[in-house]
């Protein structure tokens, strides 16, 4: 029996009827609409050797920090080397793994950090006594460097 007065309303419906069209799936052509519109900034591909480098530096500072936190006062009574210089090149080590970090997100603060670290801990191991060996911890800047040299502009 259905009820034909304007003024008393229908009976509840606990489903309301959908339109048909908002059924229907978005087409393919449209994008998502989480996706933003337009250019996306994709960083630039960093090549297999910058990459494999990046990550030896990032074992090899975790490394030495663990050795000379571990080891410090046994290296340093053996070299008759201040007591705090284990301290200082755990400092060093801690400050390359930020430096490293940052070259591995494209910031040419890293690879100047990473620079000026390297000579910083040239001048104190000359200072310390440790002799020409010192430089030997040039050699991965001068890598750092030739790796990086061709993707400098990419740098920010």
């Amino acid at each position: 029996m259905e009820n034909k007065d304007p003024l008393i309303p229908p009976p509840f419906d606990p489903v309301p009827p959908t339109p048909p069209d908002l059924i229907q799936p978005p087409p393919f052509d449209s994008p998502p609409p989480f996706e933003p519109v337009g250019e996306v900034e994709r960083p630039p591909e960093r090549g297999g050797c910058l990459t494999a480098f990046l990550i030896l530096m990032i074992i090899a500072n975790a490394g030495t920090i663990l050795m000379y936190l571990a080891m410090g006062e046994k290296m340093m009574r053996s070299a008759h080397l201040p007591y705090y210089t284990p301290y200082i090149m755990s400092f060093f080590g801690v400050m390359n793994l930020i430096f490293t970090g940052l070259t591995y997100n494209w910031k040419k603060a890293g690879v100047i950090g990473i620079v000026v670290m390297a000579v910083i801990t040239l001048l104190v191991n000359l200072y310390l006594g440790v002799g020409p060996t010192s430089f030997l911890g040039l050699i991965g800047v001068i890598i750092l460097i030739a790796l990086i040299q061709p993707k400098w502009n990419e740098f920010k």
